[in-house]
């Protein structure tokens, strides 16, 4: 490797020894600089956006601890360095401060043909201060080198975000009861922290997978929110009655209630233990003047009125329940009324156990208790029109287990009322996901129990215990304001 001090000198040593010798010329000072002329094809001008101190020392380094290059002199006070190549190329660089964007380093070569080892130094500068020519941020026509950001970690936010959005528009498609509104809060507020952490500046990369997911959640709304207003309306389809032209019917229980002023309607049921019509047409003026109406006839004990119910009794045990319900197209007021409970204590007397005992035994030839459960009917009857004999009754055991599971409905609904009243009151919290999840299975399985009962099986007294069950229920729900939850 070659330096400007071990150039070949001339010979001036003498051919013999009689001739004089010749001085030597001095060789020039290694201090000379090569000014910069900036029109040559040979010079090299190029700006970074780091210190002149930190292109000083990385120069330094990369001259004194390669094999292209050797550095010949460097004065840090003028930021100057002059190094050659192998090849005998000769290269000067001055590294400068400029304004705000950092320094600029400016290199003249001779003996480099066509900038080869000059493109070399640089390559193997900017490879060492690890930088990369980016646009000028001045909005100058120049380039400036700048150290390459380092490559951002993905955002798992980001990515749970899609997995969970999918998760919910999937559902939407698929559930018949539309999607998990949980689970679209959960993949919302996921999305929602990544595009915060992916922003400009942030930590993380992968906004756009943070729009993947909340788009997946826009479609996940959009679907489930049809399904909801259509499943809503089917709903109300089910619900609204069959609105023609109804006839008052003339029984005992009928008659004890005055008849509403809209003749739109459908009698539900209709026996001597119970009696229910739906109302069509029917205004809350016309709700409020009816139930004023069914009081006035006597229905005024133990009573209990809001909005859009009415519950009461009158003296002999008969009780009446009226339900309001605002629909869209066509309020109904939905009209109950049911007897007193009679007294099932069939031990009274020796007479009422063997018949029934006889009752039980099922014995066609035993037309004599028969005959005798007849006559208690017509006893018993108050308009003396004779009934058919009741050969089979159900036990005392369905009895129970019905009352069971109406009591088991009602108990649920009563924790159901209590934990959702928390859980709005808390704002939805994480904490109570689990036990949400757990209440939901339980409303299923509940659900699922009832929906297995057959109310055409049911006998009035069941028919009366069902009623008043869902009316508690009902104005259970409406208290705590959970009745469209329901």
């Amino acid at each position: 490797m070659t330096s400007p001090n071990d150039a070949p000198m001339a010979n001036n040593q003498p051919v013999n020894d009689d001739q004089p010798t010749t001085p030597i010329a001095p060789v020039p000072p290694a201090t000379m600089q090569i000014p910069h002329n900036t029109e040559s094809t040979n010079f090299i001008e190029r700006r970074y956006t780091l210190s002149v101190q930190q292109l000083f020392q990385a120069i330094h380094d990369q001259l004194t601890t390669g094999a292209t290059f050797t550095l010949d002199e460097e004065d840090a006070r003028t930021g100057m360095v002059r190094f050659h190549a192998f090849d005998g190329a000769q290269c000067t660089v001055t590294v400068t401060a400029e304004g705000a964007l950092g320094s600029v380093i400016r290199l003249s070569a001779t003996n480099d043909d066509s900038n080869k080892r000059s493109k070399e130094f640089f390559v193997m500068l900017d490879r060492r201060l690890g930088v990369t020519q980016t646009i000028d941020p001045a909005g100058g026509d120049a380039s400036i080198y700048a150290p390459i950001p380092p490559k951002k970690p993905t955002s798992k936010l980001a990515v749970w975000g899609i997995i969970i959005g999918a998760l919910f528009a999937f559902l939407a498609f698929t559930s018949d009861s539309g999607p998990s509104w949980f689970l679209g809060f959960i993949a919302a507020l996921l999305s929602g922290m990544s595009l915060y952490a992916t922003r400009t500046n942030g930590p993380k990369q992968g906004r756009i997978l943070s729009y993947v997911g909340l788009g997946l959640i826009v479609v996940g709304l959009v679907v489930g929110g049809i399904k909801t207003i259509v499943s809503d309306m089917h709903d109300k389809a089910d619900q609204m009655p069959e609105c023609t032209s109804y006839t008052w019917t003339d029984s005992e229980l009928a008659k004890m209630l005055p008849e509403p002023q809209s003749k739109q309607g459908e009698v539900t049921l209709d026996s001597s233990e119970q009696f229910n019509i739906e109302i069509c047409n029917t205004s809350v003026e016309q709700f409020n003047t009816y139930v004023a109406d069914v009081k006035a006839a006597g229905f005024d004990i133990d009573y209990s009125k809001s909005d859009d119910s009415f519950r009461a009794n009158n003296k002999e045990g008969y009780s009446v329940s009226i339900d309001y319900e605002f629909l869209d197209s066509n309020d109904v007021m939905e009209i109950n009324i049911s007897a007193p409970q009679k007294n099932t204590d069939t031990s009274t007397t020796d007479e009422d156990t063997s018949d029934s005992d006889t009752t039980k035994s099922a014995e066609p030839s035993d037309t004599e208790g028969a005959t005798s459960l007849s006559d208690g009917k017509k006893s018993g009857s108050s308009s003396g029109s004779e009934q058919p004999a009741q050969t089979e009754r159900p036990s005392t055991t369905a009895n129970d287990d019905f009352k069971a599971t109406m009591d088991s409905y009602e108990a649920f609904f009563d924790e159901w009322i209590e934990f959702m009243t928390t859980y709005n009151a808390e704002g939805n919290p994480l904490s109570m996901l689990a036990d949400y999840t757990q209440m939901m299975a339980q409303y299923t399985e509940t659900m699922s129990k009832m929906d297995d009962i057959d109310e055409t099986t049911l006998t009035p007294e069941q028919q009366q215990y069902f009623l008043e069950v869902q009316g508690r229920i009902n104005e259970k729900l409406l208290s705590a304001n959970l009745q469209q939850q329901y």
